[in-house]
Formats: C-alpha cells, sequence, structure tokens
C-alpha cells in the first residue's frame, strides 16, 4: 500500500483534523461574507474558528485513533499466541 493511499482509519489523524479546519474555515468565511460583514471581519473570524476545530479535533481524533491502535495490537497479540 502506498504511502499516500490509506484507509481512513490508518490515517494521520492531524491530516484529517486540518481537512474538516479548513473545510469549516471556507465555509465559515462565505456563510459570514454573505452574512454582510467585511471580508476582514470574515476572515479573521473564520480563520480563528478553524484553527479552534482543527486544534479540538487533533486532540479528540489523536486520542481515538491510538485507543484504536492499541486494541488492534492487543487483539493481535492474542491471535498470534493462540496459534
Amino acid at each position: 500500500m502506498s504511502a499516500s493511499i490509506k484507509p481512513l482509519p490508518f490515517k494521520n489523524g492531524s491530516d484529517i483534523s486540518s481537512s474538516v479546519g479548513v473545510l469549516y474555515g471556507f465555509v465559515n468565511f462565505f456563510g459570514l461574507h454573505n452574512l454582510g460583514l467585511s471580508p476582514e471581519m470574515s476572515f479573521g473570524l473564520s480563520f480563528v474558528s478553524g484553527y479552534v476545530l482543527t486544534h479540538f479535533l487533533n486532540r479528540t481524533v489523536n486520542d481515538t485513533v491510538a485507543q484504536y491502535s492499541a486494541k488492534n495490537i492487543s487483539h493481535w497479540v492474542q491471535t498470534f499466541e493462540e496459534q
């Protein structure tokens, strides 16, 4: 399996959370700009909210992926020992 194509659970958690944060920032920017806020204000609010979401998801997703990986390793070891 090449390094660029990985199944979603095994993909680096920061890649996923960064993508979600950037997407949220873009959508938020266009929404705030369409509501009548200036482009500078829309960009500032969108950047900060996207950054905060990315930081939150980094912590959440990385913890979840680490727990999932630990469970899989334990299962693989137990299966190997049974053979």
